[in-house]
């Protein structure tokens, strides 16, 4: 469901950094390393209307009409420790707020931050939730949240879990799982054993991390639901340019091959790899992995960004790291990915 999202207070717009020189004894970790966080929004407090999110004292808001069901992609934010702070959508920028959270934005978090309560039982409020979107070898991981207010509990079980997968969660109650990726069912169940919502059709991918937020009124059975979001896990990119006029094989750590014939004078494509600590190792073109280690470095590839490095010299080869950069998908504005199932 397409929604307005104001112009963000992102960091959309990152220079490339001057070049640094690095050798494998250098240890270096990086540019980048406590700029930017990532957060998303979604709005489950079934009594309240659409919902306007600011960044402190700003007079834009981070994002605009909010509807219940609705959350927003990513957005990439500059660090801070300014609270976010909710209006009734369309209200003026210096009304009373609804609600605020001093949470800020942490550096390389991905915070899922709800619009959760109830107003009738003045119980509104913004819940953030950590996102781990560390690489999870292939299976799937899903959060289940309970956000539906009130004293109810509610179980869930599906084809992908064991049996009363996440039992009787109460508000704000929270169940983790890594599961095989594949076609999966929930059934939302009550304390009484009665199904209140089953969803279809629901396909977890590998290395996808999925955040499942139970909603609705807990005096009226028939409105529960669920919302599921999608995360991808953390990457970065990396580039390798070649300015020697000799081919070379690039490895992570001295086993695993990254990159094999980087031809003198060529640009390799871009490649993802999970966001953590690496070291690339450059060897003799099909020298392979027991041969000496002709340049390296040790990096910690941080979340959203896009890493060039640079093979230079002859005698004394280098491998140069150029420049970080936020990736062209960090720096995009946040759209409206999930709405409740249908």
């Amino acid at each position: 469901m397409n929604r307005k999202i104001g112009w963000a207070l992102i960091a959309l717009i990152v220079a490339l950094m001057g070049a640094l020189s690095v050798s494998a004894q250098d240890g270096a970790t990086g540019f980048m390393t406590e700029d930017y966080g990532f957060v998303r929004f979604a709005h489950t407090a079934v009594d309240v209307g659409p919902i306007d999110i600011y960044q402190g004292d700003e007079t834009t808001p981070l994002v605009a009409d909010l509807e219940y069901g609705e959350s927003t992609d990513l957005f990439t934010l500059l660090v801070t420790d300014v609270p976010f702070v909710v209006r009734a959508a369309g209200s003026a920028p210096d009304s009373e707020p609804l609600t605020a959270l001093d949470f800020g934005v942490p550096s390389n978090y991905t915070a899922l931050i709800a619009a959760v309560g109830l107003d009738a039982t003045q119980s509104f409020l913004l819940e953030p939730l950590n996102v781990i979107r560390t690489d999870i070898d292939g299976v799937s991981r899903v959060r289940l949240v309970n956000f539906v207010s009130g004293a109810s509990t509610y179980s869930v079980k599906g084809s992908a879990f064991a049996d009363d997968f996440g039992r009787d969660l109460g508000f704000i109650g929270i169940a983790d799982a890594d599961v095989a990726s594949g076609a999966s069912t929930f059934e939302v169940v009550d304390a009484d054993g009665n199904t209140l919502k089953t969803i279809e059709g629901l396909e977890f991918m590998p290395n996808m991390h999925y955040s499942v937020l139970l909603v609705g009124d807990a005096n009226d059975g028939s409105t529960i639901d669920a919302l599921v979001i999608e995360t991808p896990r953390e990457t970065t990119r990396v580039q390798f340019i070649n300015e020697s006029a000799t081919p070379y094989d690039i490895f992570i750590r001295a086993t695993d091959t990254l990159l094999t014939t980087l031809e003198g004078g060529a640009t390799s494509e871009f490649i993802d790899l999970p966001t953590g600590a690496y070291t690339f190792l450059v060897k003799a073109l099909g020298a392979g992995s027991d041969s000496q280690d002709l340049a390296g470095v040790a990096l910690q590839l941080y979340p959203g960004r896009d890493l060039v490095m640079r093979l230079r010299g002859t005698d004394a080869l280098e491998l140069v790291v150029e420049s970080e950069s936020l990736t062209e998908m960090s720096m995009m504005e946040a759209e409206a990915t999930a709405t409740p199932s249908a």
